[in-house]
């Protein structure tokens, strides 16, 4: 997702990028982006290695844009 940020999509990565952005929520019928933060954010912090400062610009631009 780091490079994703930066322009770069590696194709190992595919699964991974894909995978962040299934996670969609929705109240009743409409997309939700507060809950669909929240989510990707608990994703990403299951990488205790992961730098927060990445973390945070990952969540700043695709956060809560539907996928």
């Amino acid at each position: 997702m780091a490079g994703k940020v930066s322009g770069q999509t590696p194709s190992e990565c595919r699964g991974a990028i894909k995978t962040f952005f299934s996670l969609n929520a929705f109240k009743k019928f409409s997309f939700d982006p507060r809950k669909t933060l929240d989510l990707r954010r608990q994703l990403l912090g299951q990488c205790a290695s992961a730098d927060p400062e990445n973390v945070n610009k990952i969540l700043s631009q695709f956060g809560r844009v539907r996928g």
